[in-house]
């Protein structure tokens, strides 16, 4: 079976090869009919139309250009689409193209469907019985493949039919589909189907599409506005936005500079405050040292208070039971001269009894009154021995002496009583102390 196409089948380098075999009698390998039958499967999957359809036109292409003239012009008739006898003269050909503009009129399509059935009513007959290899090979060699595809197309038993044919005649098979596939590209099956449209229908079309583009003009310049209009929004907008961002940034700006001074502020007043703390800490301990310091002088205060107390008793007791005879022979031993030693008195308002006093015993007495508070440093610092009337100072004094006397060296005593006569016997103790002390050390 040849076809018109070759052209198209140039360009299907694969399916040529194939038919070109096939014509030939070259022997095929199974495996390659499959490669070619997979790629024209694909070829008709995409097709808007069936293999059925295209083999009823194939047919009738073989009926209009191989049947006499006055057969096809009654098929014609009876299909109620006569032929004109222009028709007629201009040949088959354009008998044909009739036949493809009315095909897609369902009546004009069911009467050629009809029309075959009738014709091979033995082989559609078989066709619709269950597909056996005898009945299959007796009908090749009565009808040609196509229409033997096309009766297995229309077959309550379609499904095995084809499956039948493929697998006893796969390489026949293969190459009329790609035959009839060529021959649906040349003779333009797709538009075939479609419906034609009348020439008032087009002139209706026509004033239709006039109309749309009228529409779609007047459309285009609302548009047209539109857009400038959008244009324009869209220059304000991009404007406002600048602004904005100039805006954005001088806020950022400002914010960065409040954060700055904020962070300074914050720094600064952590500082001052760490060091508020550090300078109460500072004071908290030194004053807690202070008083510290004010307790042990209070403590040794007392504690010397309690051991002049113990002389004073110590004392009495030696006097009331006369034991002071070993002290008078020690007083009439040693000479009580200070030697003209200076003495600091710290204490009392009388100042010349105790000048008179100090005198006796050869030494220089410095008085500092209990309110010349001040005195007391210079005082201290000139004298060799120093004596404090604790009856009459207080703990303000007694911390200033003992710090001042520690600070020169000089020694300390302590005087309980503000009389002359406790001074007196101090004094005395202190002489016969000094003079202990010498007289070990010559020995």
């Amino acid at each position: 079976m040849e076809m018109k196409g070759e052209n198209l089948k140039e360009k299907e380098t694969i399916f040529n090869e194939y038919s070109q075999m096939i014509q030939n009698n070259k022997p095929i390998k199974k495996r390659y009919t499959k490669k070619v039958f997979k790629e024209i499967e694909k070829k008709w999957k995409n097709t808007p139309y069936s293999i059925k359809d295209v083999c009823l036109i194939h047919q009738s292409n073989s009926m209009i250009f191989e049947a006499e003239i006055h057969v096809v012009s009654q098929l014609f008739r009876q299909a109620k689409t006569p032929l004109n006898t222009n028709e007629k003269k201009s040949g088959r050909r354009v008998i044909f193209d009739k036949f493809k503009k009315n095909f897609h009129k369902p009546a004009f399509k069911q009467f050629f469907e009809d029309y075959y059935d009738s014709i091979f009513k033995d082989l559609s007959i078989t066709m619709h019985a269950t597909p056996s290899l005898d009945t299959f090979k007796s009908s090749l060699l009565q009808y040609d493949f196509v229409t033997i595809l096309y009766l297995a197309e229309k077959s309550l038993e379609r499904a095995k039919w084809i499956k039948f044919i493929k697998k006893n005649a796969f390489q026949t098979y293969t190459k009329t589909l790609i035959d009839l596939y060529f021959f649906s590209l040349e003779e333009h099956v797709e538009s075939t189907l479609r419906k034609q449209p009348k020439l008032k229908d087009q002139k209706k079309d026509m004033k239709s599409l006039k109309k749309e583009l009228d529409n779609i003009k007047h459309e285009l310049r609302i548009a047209e506005k539109s857009e400038r209009k959008i244009r324009e929004e869209r220059t304000k907008l991009k404007n406002e936005i600048n602004q904005l961002k100039q805006a954005n940034e001088k806020l950022n700006k400002q914010l960065e500079k409040a954060l700055k001074e904020a962070d300074e502020e914050l720094t600064a007043f952590i500082k001052e405050n760490e060091d508020q703390l550090t300078k109460e800490k500072l004071e908290k301990e030194q004053e807690i040292k202070s008083l510290k310091e004010k307790i042990e002088d209070e403590l040794e205060f007392y504690n010397e208070q309690i051991t002049l107390l113990v002389n004073e008793l110590e004392y009495a007791r030696r006097q009331s039971f006369n034991e002071n005879s070993e002290n008078s022979e020690m007083e009439h031993e040693i000479s009580l001269d200070l030697c003209g030693k200076k003495v600091a008195l710290i204490g009392g308002n009388h100042s010349k009894k105790y000048i008179s006093k100090v005198k006796e015993y050869n030494g220089e007495l410095s008085f500092v009154p209990v309110d010349d508070y001040y005195l007391i440093p210079g005082a201290i610092s000139n004298s060799d021995v120093v004596f404090f009337l604790t009856d009459v100072a207080g703990h303000k004094h007694f911390r200033c002496i003992k710090k001042e006397s520690k600070r020169n060296g000089i020694p300390l005593r302590y005087i309980n009583s503000r009389g002359l006569a406790t001074f007196e016997r101090e004094l005395k103790d202190y002489i016969m102390a000094v003079s202990s002390e010498q007289l070990a050390g010559n020995q």
